[in-house]
């Protein structure tokens, strides 16, 4: 199986101190790059979705270490387009300020309560963590991309949590 990615150029020199080690722990893959596109190849085909998901995580804003995190089985990205809720930038600008939130509150509580890492960059938000989390951070995320009160969205936050405690 081969996999191709980009990779934006302010991300390469992380992209780049990745490779060594995602081979060291992959090794039946080959990574092979030219400027900003990278081919990841080889026959275990899950090998390459882990290399390939930890190069997506690069390349969407995460720091080495969070994106290495998908190494781990129970582990996986997500990825929200921003764009498929509103088209204008300052539209954009303004929807990235609501999940963040001042000083970094928002963002910061729900990685803390869902036991995710987040990344906010250019056009979209990454959510990285087990799927189960993934999925309960993701929906908290789309409720203040689609204009739910912060309130709103915490109250559901807490009731997923609270439901999945027997």
């Amino acid at each position: 199986m081969i996999l191709n990615i980009n990779i934006p150029k302010n991300r390469l020199k992380i992209a780049n101190d990745c490779i060594n080690e995602i081979l060291s722990y992959l090794k039946d893959i080959k990574i092979q790059h030219s400027f900003n596109s990278f081919l990841i190849e080889g026959e275990n085909i899950l090998n390459v979705y882990k290399a390939y998901n930890i190069l997506l995580a690069i390349a969407r804003g995460f720091k080495k270490e969070d994106a290495m995190l998908l190494l781990k089985d129970e582990y996986k990205i997500d990825i929200i387009p921003i764009e498929a809720y509103v088209k204008s930038r300052n539209r954009q600008i303004a929807l990235k300020g609501r999940v963040i939130g001042e000083g970094g509150k928002t963002k910061n509580w729900i990685e803390k309560r869902t036991n995710t890492k987040i990344s906010i960059y250019g056009k979209t938000i990454g959510i990285i963590g087990s799927s189960m989390n993934v999925e309960i951070a993701k929906e908290v995320i789309e409720m203040l991309l689609k204009g739910s009160k912060h309130s709103t969205a915490y109250k559901n936050l807490e009731q997923r949590i609270k439901s999945l405690i027997p």
